[in-house]
């Protein structure tokens, strides 16, 4: 899993040759540094896929690989603006109403 396709070169290259090199911004909160990884760069190539070709993702995995990190990066900095992000928290309590209500103050109502 260390290397990926690149059909314009058509040769295998390492994932971290995919992507610009790295220059920290000093003026970036520190809590919202993003330092790319060849696993991070692998996990938003894949969605990034899936997503424009319509289909629906759904990410495993063990606790702290940047599953959450990842897609919320993905969804809120680097998709067209045809994508809308929304986020929803779900706990033991969360009702189907809260949820449904929840959906709708979201959306556009039209009569």
């Amino acid at each position: 899993y260390e290397y990926c396709y690149d059909q314009d070169k058509c040769k295998w290259v390492e994932w971290m040759t995919t992507i610009p090199e790295y220059k920290p911004n000093p003026d970036q909160a520190f809590a919202s540094i993003i330092v790319p990884t060849a696993d991070t760069v692998r996990y938003t190539y894949v969605i990034d896929k899936l997503l424009l070709n319509d289909k629906h993702v759904l990410c495993v995995g063990d606790t702290g690989t940047g599953k959450t990190l990842n897609v919320m990066d993905k969804l809120n900095n680097n998709m067209p603006d045809l994508f809308v992000p929304m986020f929803m928290t779900f706990s033991a309590r969360t009702s189907a109403n809260q949820t449904q209500d929840f959906l709708d103050s979201k959306m556009d109502k039209r009569r």
